[in-house]
């Protein structure tokens, strides 16, 4: 499969497509699973793909601020994500929404998350941050870009809720990609705007039309 990236540039429009590649059928992720939607993707097949997320072109730079006003967020898709630790039958939690979108110079990337419970404990939160925190023990969303889709490496960035960040690329912490977030913690819900600026994520001077892998 890595040999085959060269030839994985799928035309999708004016669109930035995403794949959840991680999410695929089957209890375990191999091979077989990735190489299902990439023969979608060659074969025009977006509409068959079990997951897709859409990214939209910003008409402006959003503020961060976590307040998400900013009206192309509103044409967004959202993407929809329950927490792997959640009971599948239940229907009383709410799934965490995803949302992208992109210009010439930065890709954003929304996150708002609800709490089923509060423990009414804002002080659990860390005010003070520090480079590639340990966010082990709050509640945060990661995310990892497959930007070439070799399905074997990806760029990792985490944000928990009360703003704090870790990046890797491949597992290596050495790697320092510039990226902007705000996080605004309530007491039912969080939620986080972030800005990271395309020349961490690809060498490609355009990615209108490019269908990258990703795993939340």
């Amino acid at each position: 499969m890595p040999l085959t990236v060269a030839a994985q540039k799928a035309a999708l429009g004016g669109e930035a497509a995403f794949g959840e590649s991680s999410m695929l059928e089957g209890p375990l992720i191999g091979w077989p699973q990735v190489a299902r939607p990439e023969l979608m993707l060659r074969s025009n097949q977006t509409g068959q793909l079990r997951w897709l997320a859409l990214a939209v072109r910003a008409d402006q730079p959003p503020l961060l601020d976590g307040v998400l006003l900013e009206s192309f967020w509103n044409q967004v898709p959202p993407l929809q994500l329950t927490s792997i630790a959640s009971d599948p039958a239940s229907e009383s939690e709410q799934p965490a929404l995803i949302r992208i979108a992109y210009d010439s110079d930065y890709l954003y990337v929304a996150v708002h998350c609800f709490r089923e419970k509060s423990d009414g404990n804002s002080s659990r939160l860390k005010r003070v941050r520090t480079y590639d925190s340990d966010l082990s023990e709050t509640d945060r969303v990661e995310l990892l870009f497959d930007v070439d889709r070799d399905y074997s490496t990806a760029i990792e960035l985490a944000i928990s809720e009360d703003g704090r960040t870790c990046d890797r690329c491949d597992g290596v912490a050495e790697f320092n990609p510039k990226w902007h977030v705000f996080a605004r913690p309530e007491t039912h819900e969080w939620t986080a705007e972030i800005a990271i600026e395309l020349s961490s994520l690809t060498t490609e001077k355009s990615v209108m039309g490019q269908a990258w892998a990703l795993s939340v």
